[in-house]
């Protein structure tokens, strides 16, 4: 039996024996199996985020496979680590069993995203309006878009500021690591691209950031690059690169 299962089928156990002071078994309905999957699935989580080691992982994907979700396959796979073909066909329909085909093409079309260990790597900011910014918008929202663990904002200031707005609107619970590459010409303002205001609904909404990195590409100007942020205190970011 898997660790998920041997947990769940122990505490189902102590469940089934519970007696009454004069030791005869209770016959009061036990709770649903729907809540004791909840609880189990939120205890998992909180050991995954405080510890993200490959064992942990393994518990988490093997119990995700007992609910029927396709990403704990997808952990496992990922987790073999041996590409084979016949893998690759099997990662194919387990992402389009998530999102669907014509969807999963078209995101891969338009979003620079990776689904690794049954978390999403993406790059958000550089395709302006239209379809790309519909794909953006259509990842965030749809099953994928709760698992983001590492992303990459890149662009100019209005790209930077559009990323930053996607990820401040919308809770990021597995994101660890945020990226920012700023490509700059000729602005001479030190305003900062973000405001505090928006600073503040960022810190907010990843609550387990561990790394902020910001990157300038100054080009066709020598002075000091416009800041993005005035600053960025978070409880978990002990020295972000500014």
């Amino acid at each position: 039996m898997s660790a998920a299962g041997t947990w769940l089928a122990t505490a189902c156990g102590r469940a089934e024996h519970q007696r009454d002071r004069s030791g005869r078994r209770k016959t009061s309905t036990p709770p649903t199996y729907a809540c004791r999957v909840a609880s189990t699935r939120d205890e998992l989580e909180a050991d995954l985020l405080a510890n993200w080691a490959p064992a942990q992982l393994a518990v988490y994907g093997d119990f995700l496979q007992t609910e029927g979700d396709p990403r704990g396959e997808l952990i496992a796979i990922d987790l073999a680590g041996v590409a084979t073909p016949e893998r690759d066909v099997r990662r194919s329909e387990l992402l389009t069993a998530i999102v669907g085909g014509s969807a999963l093409s078209w995101l891969h079309r338009y979003v620079r995203f990776k689904l690794e260990l049954g978390f999403v790597d993406m790059k958000l900011g550089e395709v302006g309006r239209g379809a790309g910014h519909d794909a953006e918008q259509a990842l965030l929202d749809g099953p994928l878009g709760r698992y983001l663990r590492t992303v990459t904002i890149a662009g100019g200031e209005a790209h930077i500021r559009a990323g930053v707005a996607n990820l401040a609107c919308r809770h990021h619970r597995w994101l660890r690591t945020l990226s920012i590459h700023y490509k700059t010409s000729a602005s001479r303002s030190l305003k900062p691209i973000i405001s505090r205001k928006q600073t503040a609904a960022l810190i907010a909404a990843t609550p387990n950031l561990e790394t902020l990195e910001v990157d300038r590409d100054v080009f066709h100007y020598d002075g000091p690059a416009r800041p993005v942020f005035t600053g960025f205190v978070h409880p978990n970011v002990r020295a972000p690169k500014l």
